[in-house]
């Protein structure tokens, strides 16, 4: 417009020529003079009717600016082209002057609905505009990503539990002393009588490893317990897919990641009381504080810290194990058992941390006399005689009723240090040391039985016996970590030795009982006599003692051993792409057992390569039926070699020969929105020098302490294991779980002979399991009160072969009631548990070679009170 003005100003009327006429001229003067007023009232009018516009783009949920939205500024009039503008951090923009009119507004972010609105640009000032961007629901993927409950990174096979789910499920509510009792939630694994826990098959297979460190092995056959479920933050339980740096033991992996003190003071306890003469009590406190002087590092966080974090508990009860009958359960069972548990960490540098871990556990425990069983076992024997074999009838008096009184004491002890330093943001290097001791008694209180030349012919006491199992052991690993892009490798190495004692004496209790520990060793009777040739009613030799005035006792029979257990590993993780991961490498065990006189000694070593991996499937294609939640399959090829058991080996025969086993496995896991996962796995197993145990004495109750294992020769396992998860985001009143495990071990000869010499004459291993489930559900309501209830069924425990050589079946249900903290300044509630609900008392086995006949537990209800303050 200006520059119209300007050139009808300028330019010559009459282009080419001279001036016009006087007349003509004036006349022309006056046009352009009216003509450069219009232009210049138009000018002016024009250079004020122009205005800005600030915008503040805000989230309509949170409020909160929204940084980088695109606004548009459409002219309605079709005078402008579209404006476009890009908001800062703080979700401003201004615009550039506009017409003082009318402009239509679009503001446009990814996540937001598009908005639209008229804004009017006032003429000479900056308006103001807010504009609300509304989020778009997010899609289901979207949510998973942001809660994702499956790792597709991670190439094994992994259960992952923690103490809130022992809470909410009451899996091991009846002994809350026992960190594995919450194994029973998770696929594969089966207890047995006495407190023990076996996996897919396995008798000795559960590698523990603490703060990664590998615990050295404990011996087998305890009634107490090792670990408190209070000191862990989450364990991991790992059943295959098992990569390098776990070794030690065949069957599974319980990965502790343990709880260190806090800056917020913990004070926690319970205190509770209930059937069977319960009593228990828990305590654990921590803190964490800042070293004097210490400063936050490159990234604002001060890592020269020192926190302690502290659990212990005390429990008594008249039910320490499963009694030999369902009627009274109590008599000579009674157990009382001590924890306590440090967690100690030292920040030296912004770098470097120092970890330093105690724990002590203490057990007396009563081996529960036989006091006879109904009617129903007259053909088999109810629990009168040597080893329980014969009816009410034969007019022997019960166990009780002979005053036997035997006890077993297990006392276990380790402490351990590590050293850990980053060295660089991509590497870092761990030193760890650890000594552990472990005692285990069977303790004789009984009566006298006096001059062993006058026993009676049979009895209902078998043996009194008085043995010691002395374990000293020494640990020492470095594991050392790498990143490198897409590859992450790991290298270390294990050195654990070992130094132990054992000692046996057994009095027997009748002739019967002497004829049987003579055939199985005459070091373990007196040696004042000798073999009749003849034989007895259960086909053991006849030992007749002197009769020549002497009186005779019981020896000692010491076994002493030592020896080392030496493992290197390397490993890589790679990440190929973003679906598939890659974990190989390969493992270096080395183990040797050395006895007292060279016998049974010898040295073997194995290489074990592992190769593990698992791929994120694909939402289209061939998958595309999977939709759109992440599905991960995972496959596995492991070479495994347990460390064989350190003590209570077979000291009768050839020394135990490590087992060894090739395992391959596939699984996979699906995760169907933000509170369901399923996983399906299968696997087998082909084992050499099948390790197998029984007790000294085939079918007494004192299987416990005086453990053999032997090895069964070649075996093969396979199993199915399917594991369904429930579990909603905050808030949300419902959990639950299901698993389901059907496993079966068959030996490859059923001729196979045992330590002892006898035939196995059987294939099938007795603790496998066959069609176990274990689920639970919780819930909680609106006041805070959480409900739990857990169900363990199964055929597969430890000796549950009934004579008919069917299985007997286990049902457990176990209920928990709490409220939430609300008494006493919100600081205090209260807890109805109870145990068995059912009160099923099924029985475990029938004069199994381990551990003799045992029944099921009664109902046990238990009422407490829990404070964290």
């Amino acid at each position: 417009m200006m520059d119209r003005c300007a050139v009808r100003g300028t330019a010559s009327p009459y282009p080419g020529q001279g001036l016009p006429r006087r007349g003509a001229f004036a006349r022309s003067l006056g046009r352009l003079l009216t003509l450069t007023v219009v232009c210049l009232l138009f000018l002016a009018g024009n250079a004020h009717a122009e205005g800005l516009l600030r915008f503040i783009v805000r989230d309509q949920a949170t409020g909160a600016p929204v940084a980088g939205a695109s606004v548009f500024l459409d002219d309605p009039t079709g005078s402008e082209f579209r404006k476009t503008l890009l908001t800062g951090e703080d979700g401003t923009i201004t615009s550039e002057p506009l017409a003082a009119h009318v402009w239509q507004v679009t503001a446009i972010k990814v996540g937001y609905e598009r908005t639209v609105q008229e804004v009017t640009v006032v003429d000479d000032q900056t308006v103001d505009v807010t504009v609300l961007l509304r989020p778009l629901p997010p899609t289901l993927i979207e949510l998973i990503s942001k809660r994702l409950l499956i790792d597709p990174r991670d190439t094994a096979n992994t259960t992952r539990r923690t103490p809130d789910f022992l809470t909410r499920f009451p899996v091991g509510i009846g002994d809350r002393q026992d960190i594995f009792k919450g194994l029973r939630s998770a696929p594969g694994f089966v207890e047995n009588s006495l407190n023990q826990t076996h996996v897919r098959g396995d008798q000795k297979g559960v590698a523990t490893y603490l703060n990664g460190f590998l615990l050295p092995a404990q011996p087998q056959g305890q009634l107490g317990h090792l670990l408190l479920p209070t000191i862990a933050q989450e364990f991991d339980i790992k059943h295959g897919g098992l990569a390098p740096e776990f070794g030690g033991e065949a069957g599974a992996v319980v990965n502790i990641r343990p709880r260190s003190g806090t800056r917020t003071p913990i004070l926690e306890g319970l205190i509770a009381d209930g059937g069977f003469s319960t009593s228990e009590a828990y305590l654990t406190f921590g803190n964490k504080q800042n070293l004097p002087g210490a400063k936050p590092d490159s990234q604002g966080i001060i890592q020269r810290t020192f926190s302690y974090f502290v659990t212990g508990s005390l429990k008594s009860t008249r039910t320490g194990a499963e009694a030999p009958q369902s009627g009274n359960q109590v008599t000579n069972n009674r157990a009382e058992r001590s924890m306590l548990y440090g967690k100690f960490d030292l920040g030296l540098t912004d770098t470097a941390s120092l970890t330093g871990i105690f724990n002590v556990s203490d057990s007396d425990t009563g081996i529960g006399d036989r006091l006879g069983l109904s009617d129903s076992y007259q053909n088999f024997g109810q629990g009168f005689g040597f080893l329980g074999r014969l009816p009410e009838s034969s007019g022997l008096r019960s166990q009780a009723a002979e005053l036997q009184d035997i006890r077993q004491k297990d006392n276990n002890q380790f402490t351990l240090i590590q050293l850990n330093n980053r060295i660089t943001p991509e590497s870092n290097i761990t030193l760890s040391f650890g000594v552990s001791n472990s005692k285990m008694r069977l303790q004789n209180n009984s009566p006298s039985g006096g001059d062993l030349r006058n026993l009676p012919a049979d009895s209902s006491v078998d043996y009194n016996p008085t043995t010691l199992f002395d374990y000293d052991q020494f640990q020492a690993s470095a594991d050392y970590t790498l990143t490198r892009g897409d590859h992450s490798l790991k290298a270390g190495v294990v050195y654990n030795t070992y130094d132990s004692e054992e000692i046996y004496r057994f009095v027997p209790g009748s002739q019967l009982a002497l004829n049987a520990l003579a055939t199985l060793d005459p070091r373990l009777v007196p040696s004042n006599g000798s073999f009749t040739g003849a034989v007895d009613a259960l086909g053991n030799r006849v030992y007749a003692l002197n009769q020549d005035g002497t009186p005779v006792d019981a020896p000692n029979f010491r076994v002493g051993r030592d020896g080392y257990y030496g493992a290197l590993y390397l490993q890589d993780t790679w990440r190929l792409n973003a679906p598939f991961t890659l974990n190989y490498g390969f493992r270096l065990d080395t183990f040797r057992m050395s006895r007292d006189g060279g016998g049974g000694s010898y040295t073997e070593s194995e290489i074990s390569p592992r190769l593990n991996m698992s791929m994120l499937l694909p939402s289209r294609g061939f998958f595309g039926f999977l939709g759109s939640t992440p599905t991960v399959f995972r496959a596995s090829y492991n070479r495994l070699f347990p460390r064989p058991p350190l003590g209570q080996g077979s000291f009768l025969g050839d020394a135990v020969r490590p087992q060894v086993a090739d395992q391959y496995e596939v699984s996979v896991e699906r995760q169907f929105d933000l509170s369901q996962t399923l996983k399906l796995a299968l696997y087998t197993r082909d084992i050499e020098n099948f390790l197998n145990a029984q007790a000294l004495i085939p079918g007494t109750q004192l299987g416990s302490g005086t453990t053999v294992f032997y090895n069964a020769g070649k075996a093969n396992a396979h199993g199915l294991e399917l594991t369904y998860n429930y579990e909603p985001g905050e808030g949300q009143p419902l959990s639950g779980y299901l698993v389901y495990s059907n496993n079966i071990v068959r030996l490859a000869n059923a001729n196979q002979r045992n330590s002892l010499g006898q035939i196995v004459g059987t294939r099938l291993v007795d603790h496998d399991q066959l069609h176990t489930i274990s689920a639970g559900a919780a819930y909680t309501l609106a006041d805070g009160t959480s409900l739990g209830l857990n169900i363990y069924y199964g055929s597969g425990l430890f000796s549950s072969e009934t004579p008919g050589g069917d299985r007997d079946s286990i049902l457990e249900v176990n209920f928990r009631a709490a409220t939430n903290p609300r008494f006493v300044n919100k600081a205090f509630g209260l807890e109805f548990a109870v145990e068995n609900l059912f009160d099923s008392q099924s029985r475990y086995n029938f004069r199994a070679p381990y551990e003799g006949t045992r029944f099921q537990t009664g109902r046990r209800i238990l009422v407490g009170i829990f404070g964290k303050l």
